[in-house]
């Protein structure tokens, strides 16, 4: 199965870290989209139509002011999408994409930063937890506390 990430914030950098599936990625900042995939080995589309093209399943995780603008063009060509938009019901994103399979889902992220981003370096050196949306780069010590 084929995931199309569209937007590339944090959330879906929690998401899509530890996938074995490659990844598609289209993002309104394509310098965020194209570090997002070469840090997971994914690959970054020229459009959200495109993503939309090519995934099974289609994860949204851009704005709340962006869903009517993006699902015009995403809502043609996407099978499932499971919707991580904050603070949008799924009844909002049901009725954006009309005839589609719609999921929600929430990410814990005070969740993850309880757990001191797994890292283990004594405050030093780069974060190793798979679920840290800052994993692999250098930091200082403590929590990222977002």
């Amino acid at each position: 199965m084929r995931l199309g990430f569209i937007g590339c914030d944090r959330t879906a950098a929690i998401l899509a870290r530890g996938l074995d599936e490659q990844v598609l990625f289209a993002a309104t900042d394509g310098a965020r989209a194209a570090a997002l995939a070469a840090a997971l080995g994914g690959r970054v589309l020229s459009s959200y139509e495109a993503v939309a093209e090519r995934a099974d399943v289609v994860v949204l995780c851009h704005g709340p002011s962006e869903i009517a603008r993006i699902a015009a063009v995403v809502a043609p060509h996407a099978r499932i999408l499971v919707s991580a938009v904050a603070g949008t019901s799924l009844e909002v994103m049901r009725d954006a994409y009309r005839g589609r399979a719609v999921y929600r889902i929430a990410v814990n992220s005070a969740a993850q930063n309880t757990t001191r981003c797994h890292r283990r370096s004594g405050g030093t050196g780069a974060c190793r937890g798979p679920l840290c949306a800052r994993a692999a780069r250098p930091h200082g010590g403590g929590d990222h506390g977002g």
